[in-house]
C-alpha cells in the first residue's frame, strides 16, 4: 500500500507513490511547479498533466492585459 501521495492540484487525482520507489518514477509525467512565497516560504504542487497545470495557472496567476497603452514619438 502506498505510504505518500501526489495531489494533483488541476483535476484532484491522488497518485500513490510506495515507499520503495523513487518518487521521480513513480510520478513521471507529472509537473511539480514550486512558488516562491517569501523568504525560505516555497510551496509545491503538483499536477498530473500539463492541462491541469495551464488550469491552475490560469485561475492563479495574474493575467497580461490584452490592450497596452503604447506612446509614439514625433
Amino acid at each position: 500500500m502506498p505510504d505518500r501521495t501526489c495531489h494533483c492540484y488541476g483535476c484532484g487525482r491522488n497518485q500513490g507513490v510506495d515507499p520503495s520507489e523513487l518518487p521521480c518514477f513513480a510520478l513521471k509525467g507529472w509537473y511539480i511547479l514550486s512558488h516562491l512565497e517569501g523568504p525560505e516560504d516555497i510551496k509545491r504542487y503538483g499536477f498530473c498533466s500539463i492541462t491541469c497545470l495551464q488550469r491552475w495557472v490560469n485561475e492563479h496567476a495574474p493575467s497580461v492585459p490584452e490592450i497596452f497603452l503604447t506612446i509614439d514619438e514625433f
